[in-house]
């Protein structure tokens, strides 16, 4: 069964879960009603390991880049998107960037911490949360400094 290949996971409330095209990391949006948009990233055998995977997070922007046209060569049809970027949206080929709060940045500041994603080979409407490994503390060290 295959899933959406385009979802305005505002307009669509949902569970989704975003498959990437080059490496088993997986990302968990949950924007259903009731609750903040928030996101979790599991990083896939052989993948980068980020700072705050594992737990889900606050998602404040989700930016979704579109494939766009080379400049070396005409793009094939149906993969070019007029617009290279677009807010609240997941789309199969795309590349995604999750923005969450920073919890190292002192409370009132801004910051965000930002994951950026491969293209996307899949999208899965889901049913029910993922399992995931316990949530690594995420506290900064430096605040143990003397």
């Amino acid at each position: 069964m295959s899933g959406p290949s385009r979802v305005e996971v505002l307009v669509e409330p949902g569970l989704y879960q975003v498959s990437s095209s080059i490496s088993a990391t997986r990302y968990f949006i949950d924007s259903r009603l009731g609750g903040p948009v928030r996101y979790l990233r599991v990083p896939g055998a052989g993948s980068t390991p980020m700072r705050l995977d594992q737990g889900w997070r606050p998602l404040v922007l989700l930016v979704c880049r579109l494939p766009s046209r080379k400049a070396d060569r005409p793009a094939p049809a149906g993969e070019v998107d007029v617009h290279t970027s677009q807010q609240w949206v997941l789309a199969v080929g795309a590349e995604h960037v999750f923005h969450t709060p920073d919890p190292r940045v002192p409370p009132g500041w801004p910051g965000t911490y930002w994951v950026q994603s491969s293209p996307c080979r899949e999208i899965r409407i889901l049913d029910t949360l993922p399992q995931v490994p316990r949530e690594r503390p995420t506290t900064d060290r430096r605040e143990d400094a003397p």
